[in-house]
């Protein structure tokens, strides 16, 4: 079930409509054959090791398909959350809702998994401002600097190869940007869980860099551009 109320879904919609429908997209045989690929390849992957270093729960997160996107769709959740639309509450049940479409965690385990992400100071469950019965599941300040980072690291490759105009929000870490990231990254997922076999590269294509940090212990953070 979509989260996104059918107001800004339709918003959303429109706006993306207008924005991107005058711009040309760049082809894989492109991006490929471009002579920074090599480069941007590399800080990439080094970008990715830098994430982990230090950070118990995270350097876990390496380990577990189901604990990359429970953190992504729980910051997706956030974006999307309007206190006047109970239906984009981002509740326990909610987030167990949309985990179910990808198959990755029974609910006890996104409970567990919750539960760690409150343990280690990435969330808060806290009161509804507009039903104190409820309890909403809160991205802290170290949840939202940990994500922007793993943004900043996606989009590191298109800043190498692509300097102008560049990639600079998602490099400076900007909020507006992380939450409209977000927003269109829901929608997002909701393609995928559609289309499993899709989903599982995405998955694995995500998880490969992580995996060889975990085996060889190295990484690098990301050079501040």
């Amino acid at each position: 079930m979509p989260v996104q109320s059918s107001a800004r879904r339709q918003q959303a919609t429109s706006s993306s409509d207008r924005a991107f429908a005058d711009i040309a997209c760049h082809s894989s045989e492109e991006i490929l054959a471009h002579p920074r690929f090599v480069t941007a390849r590399t800080d990439f992957v080094n970008a990715v090791l830098g994430l982990y270093e230090g950070d118990a729960f995270l350097n876990r997160l390496l380990l577990e398909a189901g604990r990359t996107v429970i953190f992504t769709v729980i910051m997706c959740l956030n974006a999307c959350h309007e206190e006047a639309d109970r239906t984009t509450w981002p509740t326990m049940g909610l987030l167990k809702q949309q985990m179910k479409q990808f198959g990755l965690a029974s609910p006890r385990r996104i409970e567990d998994l919750v539960a760690r992400l409150i343990h280690s100071g990435f969330l808060q469950s806290i009161p509804s401002k507009r039903d104190g019965r409820v309890r909403l599941l809160a991205p802290t300040a170290k949840m939202f600097a940990a994500d922007q980072d793993w943004l900043a690291a996606h989009y590191l490759p298109l800043h190498v190869m692509f300097p102008a105009p560049g990639y600079s929000q998602p490099m400076q870490r900007d909020p507006s940007f992380q939450r409209a990231q977000r927003l269109v990254a829901m929608a997002g997922a909701q393609i995928m869980a559609g289309n499993p076999a899709m989903s599982s590269i995405a998955i694995k294509s995500a998880l490969a860099p992580r995996a060889g940090a975990a085996r060889t212990g190295n990484s690098r953070p990301i050079s501040p551009q």
